[in-house]
């Protein structure tokens, strides 16, 4: 039963990537190179976990594993893709190299943290410990990204948009 609803959703979910990936090649992806980024990292995963669901066996025990790598290769991502919204954000900052400095050191902190501190006593509960702490960093610097565009006078609607697109995601 599972697969009736897992295999329509996970072709719709590749269908819909490759359209919004098609659209930012129009000229979308100069302006937000980490958000094309993360879209390309999330479009092969995502092919990457729907060939190992479909046949695991032709992965020879490994599913479990790419499902892991493929989960923590979309957090990498999907922090480069804030990161990058949030120098697009800080363009206008008055101490624009501070506040740039301070975002990338936070997160290489962050993320460091996370690997040498995320204990589990097998591979898997290590990335999941890993997984969470770096999904939390990610929406907390979404939420800085969110606070960063309210408080410029001059709002960039699209880039509020873009950023409540990855925060939804």
């Amino acid at each position: 039963m599972e697969q009736f609803v897992f295999v329509p959703l996970a072709v719709a979910g590749v269908i819909l990537q490759v359209m919004v990936i098609w659209t930012m090649t129009k000229g979308a992806y100069r302006r937000y190179p980490g958000v094309f980024f993360y879209l390309l990292v999330l479009f092969l995963t995502s092919v990457a976990d729907f060939a190992a669901y479909v046949d695991p066996g032709g992965f020879g025990g490994w599913y479990g594993n790419i499902y892991f790598l493929n989960n923590l290769l979309r957090q990498f991502s999907g922090l480069i893709a804030v990161v990058s919204l949030l120098f697009l954000a800080t363009r206008s900052h008055p101490r624009k190299r501070a506040t740039r400095t301070r975002i990338v050191l936070g997160t290489l902190v962050a993320v460091t943290l996370a690997l040498l501190f995320s204990k589990g006593d097998s591979w898997g509960l290590y990335i999941v410990r890993v997984f969470r702490i770096l999904s939390i960093t990610n929406a907390l610097l979404n939420v800085v990204l969110w606070f960063e565009l309210i408080r410029t006078r001059n709002r960039d609607r699209c880039l509020l948009l873009v950023c409540a697109g990855l925060g939804l995601n």
